[in-house]
């Protein structure tokens, strides 16, 4: 007796996830924030199974290069992940990417804003001395602390006038010795920060003194005098 043998082929649908991302919508440069995704099948947490979350299209990645896989736990995946320094103040599209074999390749997109960061300007060097203003100043970060990595435009002002305009300042270090001519007294230098991609604008007002050296008479230098004028009759 012969069997022959049969086989039916069943089509296994895959499930489709719910997916729902929680992240701010405005967040700094440089600043640590938390992404978070929930996967849920018609109403159940899903158990198993990674979120990648990308920016722009471009996946996240750690500290050596590599993309950035987040493991669901109870349905909830959860990454601390701080911005790139170097991102520009802009809208960028967040995508939280849901994969499992079990499930169709599902994502969800939200927009999140890179909004410029505030800096402020921080002297440690103001003085006038035989001629010469020589200034040290800092320009850091408000959040962070430390000096700004990016590029900036520097105006300087004495009592309101401009004597440089928008000197390009390399890692938020200050270090300029103009010679300048001024009478006695105290003036007021103007330091304006930015704005930039990244950072406002900023300014500080720096007080300082001026106190000319009187120029000594010469021991052979020749007094004028009436009796010298006095013409001979």
């Amino acid at each position: 007796m012969n069997i022959t043998g049969h086989t039916e082929l069943f089509n296994v649908s895959r499930g489709d996830a719910k997916i729902q991302a929680t992240v701010n919508s405005e967040i700094y440069a440089d600043q640590t924030i938390t992404l978070t995704a929930v996967i849920s099948d018609n109403g159940e947490l899903i158990k198993d199974g990674y979120v990648a979350f990308k920016l722009n299209g471009v996946t996240l990645k750690d500290a050596d290069g590599n993309r950035i896989k987040v493991r669901l736990i109870n349905g909830v995946a959860t990454l601390t992940y701080t911005i790139p320094s170097n991102y520009s103040a802009k809208d960028y599209l967040l995508t939280a990417v849901f994969s499992n074999e079990n499930y169709a390749r599902t994502e969800v997109n939200q927009t999140v804003t890179i909004i410029p960061s505030n800096v402020f300007i921080q002297p440690t060097s103001v003085y006038y001395e035989n001629g010469k203003l020589m200034i040290k100043a800092d320009i850091k970060d408000a959040i962070t602390n430390k000096n700004v990595a990016v590029r900036t435009k520097v105006t300087l002002k004495i009592s309101g006038k401009t004597f440089i305009d928008r000197m390009i300042v390399e890692n938020g270090t200050i270090t300029v010795t103009q010679d300048l001519k001024f009478n006695n007294g105290i003036k007021t230098l103007t330091i304006v920060s930015g704005p930039n991609s990244k950072y406002n604008v900023n300014e500080i007002n720096v007080s300082f003194m001026v106190t000319n050296t009187p120029v000594k008479q010469s021991k052979n230098s020749t007094l004028t005098t009436n009796e010298n004028l006095k013409a001979k009759v």
